[in-house]
Order: structure tokens, then C-alpha cells, then sequence
């Protein structure tokens, strides 16, 4: 049994939107009046739907905790239906004055569809709650929605959407845009799409009617355990946002919902249009799909025209979601009628964890773009750990013909992720033909997988460009880098390539049947196209002997055999230690190239004058010094610095008052070489050319300065 915590957020949304009401109603299934009227807790309504019947535009709805149903009949067509700007709020204990003092989570306020017989569902509410046309100022806040269920017969198509809540915008109102915030959607089922919530831009009644958009705003939410029997267990949305607006969720979380037949476990998205779509700081886990792709998510475009989506990931969590494709999440540039889109995607301080693809691509999640579609995607600092595909790759971007991407990777890590059945890579990005992929990977680890690193797909006729600058490479299995390659790209005047460059790299790779390039078109050793600049590699398998082009692929620059010096491999810390041999040995031209001012950590990128190689720059090495280690940082100073062998170092202290203790100098290896007690005077500097460092002792205070011997 699967334990998932439960809980309304304690800290509730503000209200300062609607503190003002024109009226407050209160409902209390408890209440005791014998003329109940709503305006007290004395006199409050037993049950939700009288108050929804009185209020009005502006108004507020305070319900305490408690059970509230629909209908006291078994009539499973009737709902709450929500009433265009009025607050519903949940989470009183019946007493407050105040809004603020309500607590969801101590108050459970459940709006339940289980009408008829309790033990069984299939004659439950087909919807807990409506709402058609609803602006910004209609809220629902503190809820628990469950047991809508519209799996078995229905009398109309909307029937089978939306169990737990059903939106429609409405003629007059350019978009609806109600606020759900501090909600739980459990335990509801649709017969078609949106287990828990369904917003929809057309009727499913009235396919080929009006259609008018609904947006509304989701704050620190939660859907656990709902099911679509097609589509989006948790939530489905279908159309476009108007200009300057945006589909958000924040702070929300997607837990064990399933989608049987199709797509999207915790969320499905279609018909998007142009559409703005942000994901902020939400928790996907545990979600599903049978029969269709994006176990957590699935965006599906298929809109007509040309259309833009921009959509943001910002600090989100994707924990063992399942599908057949797209484990973590899956973006689909389906679309209708063949024009120009474009698919923006921002991931940021993302964590995609332990995803599965159980058939296909993108174990943590996969980008589709169609015929005459263009992505621009930017992922950066984010996680993708131990992630598992059945048949291809863990992050993959699958470009169809006449397509473009353009794919940004920064200070992003890539570890432990495998695929079940075959030896592929872990980020993969492919070209179907007559189009162009421009990838590129600044600042990234990639370590411990099985599958390998990177592998660049394509056909004979396309333009796959991958440009890898300053990551760091280790175990990656018996196939890190590979490609498709073709004869006809070495023709003279070939128009059509698939290049992948790698800078300022520290490469790794211990296995000893690991083969580091890899072409599976032709012969699998060629070289062609690939190419190596100042970076470190590990001994290579086979021979370097008769790998073709070897001279074009590894340059006089390349660092052969030479181990980068990790902290700790076993622990996963594959920064460089102070004396790591790659220190300073890379080009700044390639940095400067790639836009690069900080490594992996943030720290400055160019530490000592000269790039190192991988993603991470030693701040403090023991083979160099930068101008920054010769300046005074707290206290005591050091001069002259740098220093003739033997001259005279002094050190002077903050208030030129003399100080008692006693002085140490060590080598850059930390062994001890001289010391003193006397600090009225400096000291002899070594005869041997170096890095140094003076401890001072005084006082109850240990000052550490590096100085410089030069000649």
C-alpha cells in the first residue's frame, strides 16, 4: 500500500482580493436554527446549496466542517453549481469573525458526490461542482472535492468529464478565470477526461459550438488518487489562454492519479493554441497512464494554425511517474493542419526522479515536434536521477521533417539513468530529415549511466549540430557519445552533417569494453564529425590506432589519459580536487564562446586567469593563484605578493597593533616547512619557486593567506 500525505495548505491564500464582502452567508451542517437564514453561525444554512442560492455578485460563503453533497436525492445530474464572483470558503469551525481565522486542515470541509449507496461509486454525482463563466474575483478555497464519478451511463457527453469540478467559460466574459486555491480533488472518476478537475474552452456536448476560454488559477492544490477512464486523471484542460495572460499552478501536486486509455496520469493539456502555461514549484508523483503518453504530464497541441505555447517548469518535482512514453512528462507538437508553431520550454530547478517510459522514449520525459515545427527549449539547473526507458532514451527531442529545434542545457545532472533493454544514451536529440537540431550542453554531469551520454540521431538529409562545453563525464557505459553518421556528409559540397564538438571537457570513462565515439551508420569507430578540444580523456578503446580521422577528432589540445582528479566518485562529488591535473588547462575562447561567467555551483567561472575542465572551477587550487588571493579579505595583509625566492614577506594587521601568537608556512601540499613565534617581523620567503600559504595564530584567531613565489 502506497502512503501519500494528505493535506490542505496551512497557510492559506491571501484574501486580500475579496476581503470585502458584500455579504457573508454561513453554512454549518451541524446548525440547529429552526428558521435558518445564513447571516450568523446561529443562523446558519445546514446545507451549501441554500447559501448558493442567495448570494451574489461579491459575496462571501464561510462553510464549516463538515459533509455536503449535491442532493439529498439520488439524482446524479444535480451539482454545486458556482456562482460568478462569490468567495465559497471552507475551514471554519464555526465561530470565527474573520476569514483568516478559518484552518483547512484542521476543519475538513468535504464536498462529496457519494449520493446514493456508499459502499459503491457507480451512482455518484457525475460532477460535485459546475461552474460556467466564472471571472477572477469567484473563488473556491478549502475543500476536499471527492467521489464525483461519471464512469458508467450518462445522460450527456459533459457528463463524462470533470467528476470532481466541470468549468466552461461563457459568451461576454473573454476568459474565465476562476481561483482554486487550498483544495484536495480525491477519489473522483470521469468516464472521459479530468478526474478530479476538467476546464474546458468547448463543450463536449456541443463539440463544433462556441468556444470561449477558461483559465483558472490553481494555488496549493491537491489531486490524489483520480481517474480519467481516456484522459488526464487529475486534471484536463482543453484550449488556448488570451494575450498576456497565463495558465498557472502553484505550489500543487499531482499524487497516484491514472489515465487508462490515453494521455496524461496527473495532467492533459490540449487544443492549446496560443497558450501560456506555468507550472511553479508543483510535485508530480506516483501518476500514470495506460494506453497513452506523459505519465505525470502531457501538453498535446493539436490546434489548427499557427499557434505559439510557452510553457514553464519552475522548481518542480517528477517522482515515479509511469507511461508507455514520457515517464516524467511529454510534449507533443501534434497538430491538425500543417503551419508553422512554436513550442517554448523552460525547465528550471527541476528534479525528475525514478520516471519510467515502459515502451518508448523519455524515461524522464520526451519533446515531440511535427511537420513545420520549431522548439526553443532552455533546461537549467536541474536534476535527472535514476530515470528508466524500455526501448530508447531517458531525455530525448524527437524532431519530425521540416522541423528545427534549439536546445539550451546548463548546470544540469544527469545521473543513474538506464534503459531496461538496450545500451542507448541518456540525453538524446533527433532529426527525421530535411530539417535542423542545434544542441547545446554548457556546465553539466553526467555520470553513472549505463545507457551512456549523448547520442545525436538523424537522417541522411538534416543539420544536427551538438555543442558540449565544460561538462564533466564518467561511467557512462560501453558507449558515451554517439551519432549518425553518413557517408554522403563527407561529399564534397554536402550540405546535410551531424557534428558533435566537445570543450573544455573532463572525460572519464572506466569501463574497459567502453567505446568513448560511437557512429552506428557505417563503420561504428569512424570519427567523423566528431571532434575534441582541450579536454581530458581517459584511455581510449580501441587503439586510437584505428579509429579513421583520428588526428581531425583528437587535436594537440586533447589531454590523453589523464585522470581529472574527482573529490569522490563513490559519494558523487565529482568536483575537482585542489591539485587536479585539468586546473587552468582549458581554452577561454570556448567560454567565452558559450556565454559561460559561473560553473556548475555558481562560483566565478575563470577562477586563476585560465578555464579549468568539467563543470566545476576549483575556487582554491594548489597549483595556481589569482590576483583575488593577493588582496586583503578580513584581516591581515600580506606583502609584497608575489615575492622574489628569499625575499622578505611582511604582514600587517588591521589596527597596526602588534599581536601575540605564532606563524606557520606549509607547501601547496599542506606540509609543514617553517614557523615562529615572533610577529614583529615577516618572514624568509622559500628559495623554490611556488604556492604557499602563511597561518597566523593570534589571538584566539587563525588568519590563512596565500602568497606567491616567483622569480
Amino acid at each position: 500500500m502506497r502512503h501519500i500525505l494528505l493535506s490542505i495548505a496551512a497557510c492559506i491564500f491571501p484574501l486580500s482580493n475579496f476581503l470585502h464582502a458584500q455579504n457573508i452567508w454561513h453554512v454549518n451542517a451541524s446548525s440547529q436554527a429552526t428558521q435558518p437564514s445564513g447571516i450568523s453561525w446561529q443562523e446558519a444554512f445546514p446545507r451549501l446549496q441554500e447559501a448558493l442560492q442567495v448570494a451574489q455578485y461579491g459575496d462571501q460563503i464561510w462553510v464549516a466542517a463538515g459533509v455536503y453533497t449535491p442532493t439529498q436525492t439520488a439524482q446524479r445530474d444535480i451539482s454545486f453549481v458556482l456562482k460568478n464572483g462569490v468567495a465559497l470558503l471552507g475551514g471554519f469551525a464555526g465561530t470565527e469573525s474573520a476569514a483568516e481565522q478559518r484552518n483547512p486542515t484542521l476543519n475538513l470541509t468535504r464536498l462529496s458526490g457519494n449520493i446514493g449507496d456508499a459502499a459503491i461509486d457507480t451512482d455518484n454525482s457525475f460532477h460535485v461542482l459546475m461552474g460556467t463563466g466564472l471571472d477572477e474575483q469567484t473563488v473556491l478555497d478549502g475543500f476536499i472535492i471527492s467521489d464525483g464519478n461519471s464512469s458508467g451511463s450518462v445522460n450527456t457527453e459533459s457528463d463524462q468529464y470533470g467528476a470532481g469540478l466541470f468549468l466552461l467559460g461563457s459568451e461576454g466574459l473573454p476568459d474565465s478565470r476562476p481561483l482554486i486555491a487550498n483544495c484536495v480533488f480525491e477519489h473522483n472518476e470521469a468516464g472521459q477526461g479530468g478526474g478530479g478537475l476538467f476546464a474546458g474552452h468547448i463543450n463536449p456536448s456541443d463539440p463544433f459550438g462556441p468556444q470561449y476560454l477558461v483559465n483558472p488559477r490553481l494555488v496549493n492544490c491537491t489531486f490524489f488518487q483520480n481517474r480519467g477512464n481516456i484522459y488526464g486523471g487529475g486534471l484536463m484542460k482543453t484550449g488556448p489562454t488570451s494575450p498576456n495572460d497565463t495558465f498557472l499552478l502553484e505550489n500543487c501536486r499531482f499524487a497516484d492519479n491514472y489515465a487508462f486509455a490515453s494521455h496524461g496520469g496527473g495532467v492533459y493539456i490540449e487544443k492549446t493554441g496560443n497558450s501560456t502555461i506555468a507550472f511553479e514549484d508543483c510535485i508530480f508523483e506516483y501518476n500514470e497512464t495506460q494506453g497513452g503518453d506523459g505519465g505525470g504530464l502531457n501538453v498535446t497541441a493539436n490546434s489548427e494554425g499557427a499557434f505559439t505555447i510557452d510553457l514553464s517548469l519552475n522548481g518542480c518535482t517528477f517522482l515515479k511517474n509511469n507511461a508507455p512514453a514520457g515517464g516524467g512528462f511529454y510534449i507533443d507538437g501534434f497538430y491538425d493542419d500543417p503551419k508553422d508553431y512554436l513550442i517554448k520550454l523552460n525547465i528550471r530547478n527541476c528534479t525528475l526522479r525514478e520516471n519510467d517510459a515502459r515502451n518508448d522514449n523519455g524515461g524522464a520525459f520526451m519533446v515531440y515536434i511535427g511537420e513545420n515545427g520549431f522548439v526553443d527549449a532552455e533546461i537549467s539547473n536541474s536534476s535527472f536521477l535514476i530515470n528508466t526507458g524500455s526501448s530508447f532514451f531517458a531525455t530525448s527531442f524527437i524532431c519530425d521533417e521540416e522541423s528545427e529545434a534549439k536546445i539550451l542545457v546548463e548546470k544540469c545532472e544527469f545521473i543513474g539513468n538506464v534503459d531496461s533493454d538496450n545500451p542507448v544514451s541518456n540525453f538524446f536529440a533527433y532529426s527525421a530529415g530535411g530539417n535542423k537540431v542545434h544542441s547545446r550542453l554548457h556546465n553539466c554531469l553526467f555520470a553513472n549511466n549505463p545507457g551512456g551520454a549523448i547520442f545525436a540521431g538523424g537522417h541522411e538529409e538534416t543539420k544536427v549540430l551538438t555543442e558540449v562545453t565544460n561538462c564533466t563525464f564518467y561511467n557512462n557505459g560501453a558507449n558515451p557519445f554517439g551519432k549518425r553518421w553518413y557517408s554522403s556528409f563527407n561529399q564534397t559540397g554536402a550540405q546535410f552533417y551531424n557534428k558533435m564538438n566537445f570543450y573544455n571537457c573532463a572525460i572519464w570513462e572506466p569501463q574497459s569494453n567502453h567505446r568513448l565515439i560511437y557512429n552506428n551508420n557505417q563503420n561504428i569507430l569512424n570519427g567523423s564529425w566528431f571532434l575534441f578540444e582541450y579536454c581530458s580523456i581517459s584511455p581510449l578503446v580501441p587503439s586510437p590506432a584505428v579509429i579513421p580521422n583520428y588526428m581531425d577528432v583528437f587535436g594537440d589540445s586533447v589531454y590523453h589519459n589523464v585522470y581529472p582528479g574527482f573529490i569522490d566518485t563513490l559519494g558523487g562529488d565529482f568536483r575537482l580536487n585542489t591539485c587536479s591535473p585539468v586546473i587552468n588547462r582549458g581554452s577561454n575562447a570556448a567560454v567565452d564562446s558559450a556565454g559561460l561567467t559561473s560553473d556548475f555551483d555558481g562560483q566565478p567561472r575563470i577562477r586563476f586567469g585560465r578555464v579549468d575542465l568539467g563543470a566545476y572551477e576549483q575556487q582554491d587550487s594548489c597549483l595556481t593563484s589569482s590576483t583575488e588571493d593577493l588582496e586583503t579579505v578580513s584581516s591581515g595583509k600580506l606583502w609584497p605578493n608575489p615575492v622574489s625566492p628569499g625575499g622578505q614577506v611582511e604582514w600587517e594587521f588591521p589596527d597596526g597593533a602588534p599581536k601575540t601568537g605564532y606563524w606557520q608556512v606549509l607547501d601547496s601540499f599542506g606540509r609543514l616547512l617553517l614557523e615562529g613565534s615572533d610577529l614583529s617581523t615577516g618572514i624568509t620567503a622559500p628559495a623554490a619557486p611556488g604556492i604557499y600559504w602563511v597561518i597566523l595564530n593570534i589571538e584566539q584567531q587563525t588568519i590563512q593567506r596565500k602568497f606567491v613565489v616567483q622569480r
